[in-house]
């Protein structure tokens, strides 16, 4: 569903910029404005309503169904700094949608496993046994990433990029990786 900032999207209409909704906002995991600290809104509020990303009647900050701007929300927000993990989600997201334009290529399913087998050998790791003791994740789970036969969700890439303190565009876009 379509999630925004009311914030974000005033402050776009009061400043006569064009309205639009950063791709940021759609990708699940984030539920928080990073500009003005509150949580994304996902329902209308006047019709109550959660709205799909692809619609025929869409129009960009205004409810689908009541057309009302979404922008309007006299609800007290409450601000809240984003946790660590919410700011590392937050800035690999943007850090891989700000580089796509500029790749030549995209992973595959087999990059995963390309990826864990650097990590494994930048941090010295004899076995994968020991690469999913570190990573917290299960040895049969790491195994099928390594072989290609699963690809890791978004949320397990983050839990790797964090584990070894670099970002998912850094361990995937890069020919050699530096862990420390």
């Amino acid at each position: 569903h379509r999630k925004w900032c009311p914030e974000c999207l005033n402050n776009m209409k009061s400043e006569s910029e064009i309205v639009y909704e950063p791709l940021i906002w759609y990708i699940a995991g984030i539920d928080k404005c990073d500009i003005h600290k509150i949580k994304l809104h996902n329902k209308c509020p006047y019709c109550q309503k959660q709205s799909s990303h692809l619609l025929n009647n869409f129009i960009v900050g205004h409810c689908p169904y009541c057309n009302n701007w979404l922008g309007n929300c006299n609800e007290q927000r409450a601000k809240d700094c984003l946790t660590h993990k919410e700011k590392f989600i937050m800035d690999n997201f943007k850090e891989l949608i700000m580089n796509a334009p500029f790749q030549d290529s995209f992973p595959t399913r087999n990059s995963s496993g390309v990826v864990l087998k650097k990590i494994k050998e930048e941090l010295g790791f004899e076995h994968f046994s020991n690469l999913a003791y570190f990573l917290e994740i299960k040895k049969r789970k790491l195994y099928s990433w390594s072989k290609g036969k699963v690809i890791p969700q978004p949320d397990q890439l983050i839990n790797i990029a964090d584990k070894t303190n670099k970002s998912i565009y850094y361990l995937f876009c890069n020919e050699e990786i530096e862990l420390n």
